[in-house]
C-alpha cells in the first residue's frame, strides 16, 4: 500500500512534468550545456536463454549504449539472436546534435531516422535529419488519447520524450488510458509495465500528432534523406516546412521523393491545422495523386472528447500500401460520475470501403468502479456489405475479498473458469 504522503509527492512530480511538457518553465538560473567530445553515460544489458529438450538452446542478447560523441548524444541498441541471422536491420543507432541557440540549423541527426512518411515503409531509414526546429515543447491548445490493453490490475506509466507523464492502473478486463497534452510533431511515447508481482514490460511508439501550430510569424523546416533498408534500397527525401499564419492557423506543406515508387517518385503535399477555440481543432492534408486525409476533435471541460476521421485515397495511388477507396473513424469518450458510479466509456467506429465493399467494425466499451466493483463491458460489432453482423461481447469482474485475494471472473457464452491465489511472504 502506497502512504498518503509518498502519494501526494508522486502526483506533485507528475504535476510539475506536465508543466514542463507544456513548455512552462520556472528557472532563477541557467546553466549552460557543454558538448563534451566523448563521453559514456549509460549501457544496459540482457541475456536471455531458452532451453527445451531435444530441441536449440535459443539465446539472446541485448545491449544499449547511451553517451555524448562529438558534441551529440549517441544512442546504440543492438540485438544478437543465435536463432536467426544476423543483421543490421534489427540494430537502432541514432546520433543527435542539438543547439536551441541556433535559429537557422538547431537539429542534426545521423543514423536511423524517426521520419514522417507519406507513402508505406516497411524498413527503416538510415540517413540524415536537419531541421530549426527547438527540442522545448510548445504550449498545447488540447489534449490527446492514449489507450490499450495489458494484464488486469497491472501499473503503467506513461513517459513522453522521457518524461514520466502519468500513472494508472489497467481495469479488469486490462484496459488504460492516458490523457495527455498535445506535442505537436513527432514523439516518442514510451509505456512502462509494472505487475504486482514485480514483472516489467516495455513498449515503445512514434506517434506524429495531426496538429501542428506554430507562433505567428514563425517558420520552421525538416529535411530527410537516406536510404531504406529493405531489398531494394530505396533512396528516400522528404521535406515539409509548416509556416504561422496566426496564432490559430498554420500552413504547410512539402514534397516526398522515393525511387522504389511506379508510376511516380515525386509525392508532393500540403497541410493546414485550425484551432476554433480551446477544445475546437482541426487538421488537413492533401498529398497529390494519393490522397485528403481530415481530422476534426472537440474536448469538452467535462472531459467530453469527440474525434472525426476521413480519408479518401486515388484510385491506383501505390504510395500507400491499401487497397481503400475510403477511410472513415469515429472515436467518442464519455467520462461521468454519479454517486458510488466512476465510469469511463469508448465508442469506436472503424469503415473500410473498395471499390467492391464495405467493412464495418465497431466496439463500445463501458469501465470504471460500480459499487466499488472494477468492470469492463464490451461489445464488439463487425458487417461485411450485406451479411448478417456479427456481435459479441465481454464482461471482467474483478472483486477485492482480502487483503492476500483478488478475484477475476470473465463471462462469455463459451468459456472457462481460472481461479489463482497468490501469497506473498
Amino acid at each position: 500500500l502506497e502512504l498518503p504522503l509518498i502519494h501526494e509527492l508522486k502526483l506533485e512530480q507528475l504535476r510539475k512534468n506536465i508543466s514542463r511538457l507544456k513548455g512552462e518553465y520556472k528557472a532563477d538560473t541557467i546553466i549552460a550545456r557543454n558538448y563534451p567530445f566523448f563521453h559514456l553515460g549509460m549501457a544496459d544489458w540482457s541475456v536471455i536463454s531458452t532451453q527445451v529438450p531435444s530441441e536449440m538452446t535459443q539465446t539472446q542478447l541485448n545491449l544499449g549504449l547511451g553517451g555524448i560523441l562529438a558534441g551529440g548524444e549517441t544512442n546504440i541498441n543492438i540485438l544478437y539472436d543465435n536463432s536467426k541471422a544476423f543483421t543490421l536491420q534489427q540494430q537502432r543507432y541514432l546520433w543527435r546534435y542539438a543547439n536551441n541557440n541556433h535559429a537557422a540549423l538547431r537539429q542534426v541527426m545521423l543514423g536511423k531516422l524517426p521520419v514522417s512518411s507519406v507513402s508505406t515503409l516497411f524498413s527503416p531509414v538510415i540517413g540524415t535529419q536537419i531541421t530549426n526546429t527547438p527540442t522545448s515543447f510548445r504550449k498545447s491548445f488540447g489534449s490527446y488519447t492514449i489507450s490499450d490493453h495489458t494484464e488486469p490490475g497491472w501499473i503503467v506509466e506513461l513517459y513522453v520524450n522521457n518524461v514520466l507523464i502519468d500513472y494508472v492502473k489497467a481495469d479488469a478486463s486490462g484496459y488504460f488510458s492516458f490523457q495527455m497534452p498535445l506535442v505537436y510533431g513527432n514523439s516518442e511515447v514510451r509505456l512502462r509495465y509494472f505487475s504486482p508481482w514485480g514483472e516489467e514490460k516495455n513498449s515503445i511508439q512514434n506517434i506524429n500528432i495531426p496538429f501542428t501550430f506554430l507562433p505567428v510569424n514563425d517558420l520552421e523546416y525538416t529535411v530527410s534523406t537516406g536510404m531504406v533498408e529493405d531489398t531494394s534500397h530505396s533512396l528516400f527525401s522528404n521535406a515539409r516546412i509548416n509556416y504561422g499564419l496566426g496564432r490559430r492557423i498554420t500552413l504547410g506543406g512539402g514534397m516526398e521523393y522515393i525511387t522504389s515508387l511506379t508510376p511516380g517518385n515525386f509525392l508532393p503535399f500540403i497541410n493546414t491545422s485550425f484551432c476554433f477555440n480551446s477544445g475546437l481543432l482541426f487538421s488537413s492534408e492533401y498529398t497529390h495523386g494519393v490522397r485528403s486525409k481530415n481530422t476534426l476533435t472537440w474536448h469538452s471541460r467535462s472531459n467530453f472528447q469527440l474525434e472525426v476521421n476521413y480519408t479518401r485515397y486515388k484510385k491506383g495511388q501505390t504510395a500507400i500500401s491499401n487497397n481503400y477507396s475510403e477511410e472513415r473513424k469515429l472515436l467518442l469518450y464519455m467520462p461521468f460520475r454519479l454517486n458510488n458510479l466512476s465510469i469511463y466509456s469508448r465508442l469506436i467506429v472503424n469503415q473500410y470501403i473498395t471499390q467492391e465493399s464495405t467493412n464495418t467494425l465497431a466496439d463500445f466499451m463501458v469501465t470504471g468502479f460500480l459499487w466499488g466493483v472494477n468492470t469492463n463491458f464490451t461489445t464488439y460489432y463487425q458487417a461485411y456489405d450485406n451479411s448478417k453482423p456479427a456481435i459479441s461481447g465481454s464482461l471482467s469482474l474483478a472483486f477485492r475479498c482480502s487483503q492476500d485475494l483478488t478475484l477475476l471472473p470473465q463471462i462469455y457464452r463459451n468459456g472457462f473458469l481460472k481461479i489463482s491465489y497468490e501469497r506473498y511472504f
